[in-house]
């Protein structure tokens, strides 16, 4: 009876923490969907960065570079119902090319900054804790994962929000887990 108290306050701990957090995180993660046959997915997901002027869309690269080489469109669904899709199609990716690190860095311009300002917001360098080790602790992931986008959703797709923490168990071998870049 108290293991099952116990495991009811603290599941109504994290809702709290995710129900007052995942609002303003997710503030700066944006939907990156694509638009081909006449068919809308959802892609990958985004987070919004600021260095002084410049704006940028950080995002994996996984099968990037053959959506852009098939000219296949991206876009941030609509900010709201009386508005647009936003394209990304004055964007400029860097690091497409780099086999080792799975992210790309797309630089923003100014229009698609002002229109995506509208619903999110950028995150700054001051607000990023930058350490060589990762810490323990409970983590808030949040994200926009093909496998759970519904098709019904696309004009407004929800976040998944995941609560977590540092696995240390034992992995399998043959996964090929980098603990530097994936969860568990």
């Amino acid at each position: 009876m108290k293991k099952q108290l116990a495991g009811t306050k603290a599941n109504a701990f994290f809702q709290r923490v995710a129900d007052e957090l995942a609002p303003d995180i997710g503030k700066a993660i944006v939907p990156i969907c694509w638009l081909f046959d006449e068919k809308i997915g959802l892609d990958r997901t985004g987070v919004l960065f600021q260095v002084g002027d410049s704006h940028f869309l950080l995002t994996a690269s996984h099968d990037l570079k053959s959506r852009l080489k098939e000219n296949i469109p991206l876009f941030i669904p609509a900010p709201s119902l009386d508005t647009d899709p936003i394209p990304l199609v004055n964007v400029l990716f860097r690091g497409i090319d780099e086999c080792d690190v799975d992210v790309v860095v797309a630089e923003l311009d100014r229009e698609t900054v002002d229109r995506v300002s509208l619903k999110h917001r950028f995150l700054r360098l001051n607000e990023l804790d930058v350490k060589d080790q990762q810490k323990d602790g409970l983590y808030l992931v949040c994200g926009f994962p093909q496998e759970w986008f519904r098709k019904g959703e696309i004009g407004h797709p929800k976040a998944m929000v995941f609560f977590g923490k540092k696995y240390v168990g034992e992995l399998n071998p043959l996964s090929q887990f980098d603990p530097g870049v994936h969860l568990v």
